[in-house]
This record gives structure tokens, sequence and C-alpha cells, in this order.
């Protein structure tokens, strides 16, 4: 419930759930809500053949003299049907095999991602198309050749966010006390993943609706039921543009545009509010706080930090306060140690003096001053030009902070360049010996991360 309460937060959410609610009461209440019985026997006269919109049938009639509301109506529920079902089968097989292949890895890992390429490359609607015309056109085959071809998106999002959860610290633990590969997926692994392969499914939704809808617009679909794509396929085939008859062609039309609009709506939505990716990154441009109104003098130590207070906004909106007032000064040539319980807010400190929060996290008072410049008022080309040469930092966990596939020379070029106008040679000859100034030999520059120790 609290996902949904979220959802209902998220602007466009709101929109997209109000969209598919407003389709599934639809498609549930049909009998209640249609005019007519479109399984009902009628002998149209010639009138009564695309007979255009009036009281007696508001969305006019098709070429046999049907209610077009009525099938519009009774339509929703074999659309909607085929975009849940097909969605549920891909989520069980795409889930299975990204969890599988991310978890296990190795050559059987290789293998299941290898089988993915494979059916990537054959386009879903050539190879359904083939299919479906082999295997019979009824409800039940059109629902299971979509969902077995459309798990390949699934299946390479599940093992990538498997690969990340699997080394995380909670696992290695949970591998230290004995747990079996099974119980880990199970307890610690699925659980991490099964957010957003709920937010991929809702758009796999769309998907398979618009591929029933193709499927039985060029006369593949299962000729005993009603569904948008039937009703299109009959209107084209049968006159209704000659005849002008708008109403047979428009009404489903629409009617497929309002469903797969309102569904993307909603997974577009579970992703930003399940998939941390989404959220805004401290290196993307971020807009400049405001800037707390300075009382006498700036302040002549080199870093002075004054009332800093920060807060972690969730996405419905609850703050929690992490950093709360904080103040303390640093002249030159001194040195300061915060000291506290481990999640008390120093690194959050020191990551706001320098505008590097995590997504979430915002300034909500105070002020950094660095030599009299208040650092929380700059614009970006002005911090990133203090970033550095004035100001920078020494991140605790190496390996994270360090590019793992670039050497540690390049690395530290990319510094030197950033904030000089030296060239490549006179950048490496600097990195060398920044190294040989922390006692480690020029030679090594060329190493990667994982290479050192500590």
């Amino acid at each position: 419930m609290n996902l949904v309460r979220r959802l209902w937060k998220h602007r466009l959410g709101r929109v997209g759930l109000i969209m598919l609610g407003i389709s599934l009461v639809v498609a549930i209440f049909a009998p209640v809500l249609a005019p007519y019985d479109p399984n009902d026997n009628v002998r149209p006269t010639i009138d009564d053949i695309y007979d255009g919109p009036s009281r007696e049938h508001l969305l006019g009639t098709d070429d046999a003299g049907y209610d077009v509301l009525s099938l519009l109506i009774y339509g929703s529920r074999v659309s909607l049907l085929v975009g849940f079902a097909g969605a549920i089968i891909a989520l069980f097989i795409g889930g299975l095999i990204g969890l599988v292949a991310g978890f296990r890895g190795g050559k059987l890992g290789n293998g299941l991602m290898r089988f993915t390429d494979f059916f990537l490359v054959i386009p879903d609607l050539a190879l359904q198309i083939v299919i479906v015309a082999i295997i019979g056109q009824s409800l039940q085959n059109i629902i299971i050749v979509i969902g077995v071809l459309g798990w390949t998106t699934t299946a390479r999002l599940v093992r990538a966010q498997t690969l990340s959860v699997r080394e995380r610290k909670f696992v290695t633990r949970a591998r230290a006390v004995g747990a079996s590969d099974f119980y880990i997926l199970r307890r610690h692994v699925f659980p991490q993943v099964l957010p957003l392969m709920l937010a991929n499914t809702v758009l796999t939704i769309s998907l398979a609706i618009l591929s029933e809808s193709t499927l039985a617009f060029i006369g593949l679909g299962d000729p005993t039921v009603t569904s948008w794509g039937q009703m299109l396929n009959y209107a084209f085939n049968r006159g209704a543009v000659s005849a002008g008859a708008w109403w047979a062609l428009i009404s489903p039309g629409l009617a497929i545009v309002w469903v797969v609009l309102g569904v993307t709506l909603v997974g577009n939505a579970l992703e930003d509010i399940v998939n941390p990716r989404q959220g805004r990154h401290h290196m993307e441009p971020e807009p400049v706080p405001p800037v707390v109104p300075l009382v006498g003098e700036a302040p002549l130590a080199a870093l002075a930090v004054r009332n800093l207070t920060v807060d972690f906004v969730a996405p419905d909106g609850t703050r929690s306060r992490a950093v709360d007032g904080v103040t303390f000064e640093v002249d030159k040539g001194e040195a300061l140690g915060l000291v506290g319980e481990s999640g008390c807010g120093k690194t959050t400190t020191m990551l706001a003096a320098l505008r590097l929060l995590p997504p979430g996290g915002e300034i909500a008072d105070g002020a950094v001053y660095l030599l009299g410049e208040n650092v929380l008022a700059l614009y970006e080309d002005s911090l990133r030009a203090t970033s550095w040469t004035r100001m920078s930092i020494v991140f605790q966990g190496a390996m994270n902070a360090l590019n793992p596939v670039r050497s540690i020379e390049d690395q530290i070029i990319e510094a030197v360049r950033t904030h000089s106008e030296t060239g490549q040679s006179g950048a490496r000859r600097r990195a060398g010996e920044l190294l040989e100034m922390v006692g480690i030999d020029e030679d090594r520059g060329s190493e990667y991360p994982h290479q050192f120790s500590g």
C-alpha cells in the first residue's frame, strides 16, 4: 500500500492510475455499462450499416449494424486480458533467466545471455506473425506467443540488477553465516530486484496490448472474440474509409492510445520510485541553493561552516533531517576531526560542504565559507574551478571512488588537466610526481585500482 500511496503522489503516476483505473472498471463492468450485447444477433437494414452517432448509438454502428460503443466496451476485456496475461508470462520467464544468469554467472550465465541475445535480434512482430499463423489464432495462443517472445528486456534488466545486488555486503554476510545459494537468492536478492521487475512489467503490458492489436489488425486475431485490433481490422477491410465512417476507426484507435498511455505513465512513475538510478545524481546540474544572508563580515577562517542543515527528501515528500545546525571553523594550518557514531552525519556534512550530496539530499539552511566566499552560492562554473584546487575530498573507500577500468595515472591526469593548461605529457609528469609524494613508484601509475592494497 505504501507503494500505491507514493505512486498516487507522483503527478504523472496519478494520471496514469486514473486512466488505467477507468479502463479496468469499464472492462469489469462491461455487461452493465454497454448499452447493447455484442453477442446478440441483429438484423440490420441498409440504414443501420455504418450509421453515424445518434441518441440510440452514441458512437454509431459498424458494417454489421452493431453498436460501436458496446463493441468498444467489451473489446477492452480482451485487450487488457492479453496485456496483463502476456506481461505476467514475460515476467516469469525473463525474471527467472535474469536472476539465474546474474546470480550464478560463469558459463551458465553467459549461455543464458547468449540465448537471450538470440531472441533479441529477431523482430518480435515478424516472429509473432509466423508462429500465430502456424499454431492457430485462438486467444490463448496469442497470449502465449506474446508472453514467450516478450521476456528478453526483462531478463537483461533483472540480470544487471542482480549482478549489482549479489556483490553487496549483506549478501557476503549471508554467505558467511552459511546460507545456501537458493536461500540467498530467495531472501536477499529477489526482494531487492522485485520492485524493478514489477515496474518493467507494467511497461510490458503496453507492448503486449499493442502486439495483440497489431496481430488482430492484420487478420491474425481470434475471430471469436471482440478486441480493439479486431474492430480496426473489420473497419479497414469492410469499407469504413470509403463510407466515411470515422467513428468505426477513431474509437478503437483512441481506446488503444488511452490504455497504452495510462500504462506507460504508471510504469515510468514506478521506475522513478523504485529505481535509485532515476534520481538526480551529484554530477548532474543542480539548482543553485538559496543564499543565506550574511550578517556582518565574512568569516576570516580558511573554512567556516555556519548552521549547516541537511535534509533527505523521500519521493512522497517526507523529510528526514541528517545534519542539524552544524557550525565550525578551520584556520590555515589547522586540522579538525569530526568525531561521532556511525550514521551521525559526519560524511554528509562534508559532502554538503562540497555540494556533492547524493540524490534526495538537500541543504535546508546554513552557509559554507571558503576564504570568505559562500560555496553554497556558487554557480556550476565557479564551483568546478574551486573543486580540487581550493577544496577537495579524499574518499574513505578508494576502491569505490576510483574507476576500475581506468589506470591510476589516467585518473590523476584527468584532475590535473581539468584545472590547468598543462598538456598530456606535462600532466603525466605531474601525476608521477604526485605518486612519488605519497610513496608510490611512478612506474605503477599504469596499474589499475584493484592492483593496489587498501
